[in-house]
């Protein structure tokens, strides 16, 4: 029988994930006289699949896959194995150690009263959420030059990734033209921002011209040699070449769903259309972050590989950033308490209301400010203007903290955005 939410979905329909069991990959870990290893890029193909070693799961050359190819194959055939491509090729920017994430981040849409906006927002494991918190929230810098400055938000200024900490990561999921094996899918990894680009952008031109269906389309996935240009420690440029992932499909291989399915596209009785606006099932590989975090790191984050699960950092944020929040309640603390020596209220008083407020400050002190008011503030006249009226600037700067929380907490609840973190 089904099972809702693990074989089927609220509507009946069949959930279909399917475990990566082969990997392509254009380059290896190359292992060291001293036991380390380090990545060594390709200019060809390689086939992998899983290997149980004792504890160890690695992954190992495919002898009888690689055998279908000529040697060093730099074309193979592909088919796609759903119409999302968001399930066909996977993107974000991750900073992975060998234990998992340290901090991932996706492009999300946020419904706003303007209209739509798009931006990177990220989920970073930290000492006070191991499980992982929105990065940078309230985080800024506690030290240095920045010190007191907000850290920025995901994407190219954040200093993880300007320290190459974190990198662009592309998972590309298929069935090999020659070796179809269902029940099971493969995958490429890259981290190249130029072949990210070129698959994101193959696959969007696919799925346009061939009426939104990717599932069963075969394509060619590519590694190209390209001329480009790097420069050293000096400033000067020099010549290399690099190799970038590209998928390209034929004409004739996109085909159409033809209304007497002569094609192999015929509907099921009843079955909505692409044209009446019905979404495709999705089917989608499953990989968990343990299955992967060993794996990733090795070949495309050999700083991060030798983590290991007694490193106390691993959870750590930076250490040259604080949470803002600790500031702010100190600050907010003491307001409180200056308008509750103005009323006249005991400590025992004040640390009773402090308590039946919980973390809610911001209604405590509006309170004391309102009970401040209806006693005509007489506590503040006997203390002069200087004390009952702040500065126009501390007005304006506080006036403008609240404008900002009450945007940021409207634009939470308008987001809409998968899961960051799972």
């Amino acid at each position: 029988m089904a099972i809702l939410g693990l074989t089927h979905d609220a509507r009946g329909a069949a959930v279909t994930r399917l475990p990566v069991a082969i990997k392509v990959a254009i380059g290896e870990k190359i292992a060291q006289e001293n036991g380390h290893s380090h990545p060594s890029r390709l200019d060809h193909f390689v086939f992998k699949r899983r290997s149980q070693d004792g504890q160890e799961v690695s992954w190992v050359p495919a002898q009888d896959i690689t055998s279908l190819f000529e040697a060093n194959p730099r074309a193979i055939g592909i088919i796609f194995t759903s119409n999302d491509i968001d399930d066909v090729l996977k993107t974000e920017s991750a900073w992975w150690s060998a234990l998992g994430y340290r901090c991932h981040g996706k492009l999300v849409q946020i419904q706003e009263a303007t209209g739509v906006r798009f931006e990177m927002q990220a989920v970073r494991r930290t000492q006070r959420n191991p499980q992982g918190e929105p990065w940078p929230g309230k985080y800024r810098y506690a030290a240095g030059d920045l010190k007191g400055q907000p850290i920025p938000r995901c994407g190219e200024n954040c200093p993880e990734f300007r320290n190459k900490k974190c990198k662009y990561s592309g998972d590309l999921y298929f069935r090999l033209e020659k070796y179809p094996v269902y029940g099971a899918i493969c995958r490429i990894h890259t981290n190249s921002p130029r072949s990210i680009t070129y698959l994101s952008s193959g696959l969007t031109q696919i799925y346009d011209q061939n009426g939104g269906r990717l599932a069963g389309v075969r394509a060619i996935l590519r590694v190209t040699p390209q001329l480009t240009w790097y420069r050293d420690k000096d400033g000067v440029p020099h010549p290399t070449v690099i190799h970038v992932l590209s998928v390209e499909a034929r004409g004739a291989d996109m085909q159409l769903p033809a209304p007497n399915g002569a094609n192999g596209f015929e509907s099921k009785p009843g079955e909505p259309s692409i044209a009446d606006g019905a979404v495709p099932e999705p089917c989608a590989a499953v990989e968990t972050e343990s299955d992967r975090a060993k794996e990733i790191p090795e070949e495309f984050y050999p700083d991060s590989a030798s983590s290991s699960e007694d490193e106390e950092d691993y959870f750590a944020a930076p250490d040259d950033v604080g949470d803002e929040d600790a500031v702010q309640n100190k600050e907010q603390e003491a307001r409180i308490r200056g308008l509750a020596t103005r009323l006249g209220y005991t400590e025992a008083k004040l640390q009773m209301l402090l308590g039946q407020s919980g973390a809610n400050l911001d209604a405590l002190e509006q309170k004391l400010q309102e009970a401040l008011r209806d006693r005509g503030d007489s506590a503040s006249k006997d203390s002069g203007q200087a004390t009952t009226t702040r500065p126009t600037e501390e007005r304006n700067v506080n006036d403008l903290e609240k404008i900002a929380a009450t945007q940021a907490t409207h634009t939470h609840k308008g987001t809409k955005q998968g899961s960051l973190y799972q």
